[in-house]
């Protein structure tokens, strides 16, 4: 069976896909790539907090901003909404076309194994 290998003898499981290497690398990315997020989130808060306490104050019958922390804050919470949420889109992607690979794979071997499996003369 091309699409099948033995796994390790401890391993629960007696078979493991051609594609299960690729799903643990993408679980792995995504996990980094989420902390990369808040870290990134983090960063453009602070700097988002930093450059409104940097602006002149505001004059009488101004419009009053929101003080710096909250900017900071919403730049923060809307940068890490939209990173997870493109991080969670391409790993969706990723796993359909691994399960796709998965399906054509098992037609494949299935199409292979089924005569000789069911006795039938091809």
């Amino acid at each position: 069976m091309e699409g099948l290998t033995p796994r390790p003898p401890n391993s629960s499981a007696a078979l493991l896909r051609a594609t299960d290497h690729a799903r643990v690398l993408l679980r792995r990315a995504q996990v980094l790539l989420a902390v990369f997020a808040v870290l990134v989130a983090v960063a453009i808060g602070l700097l988002a907090a930093a450059s409104r306490a940097a602006a002149p104050p505001a004059h009488l019958g101004a419009v009053v901003e929101p003080p710096p922390t909250a900017a900071g804050l919403v730049a923060g919470i809307g940068t890490l909404a939209v990173c997870w949420g493109l991080l969670a889109l391409a790993g969706a992607i990723w796993r359909a076309r691994l399960a796709a690979h998965d399906r054509r794979a098992l037609a494949r071997e299935w199409a292979r194994v089924e005569p000789v499996w069911s006795h039938r003369r091809v």
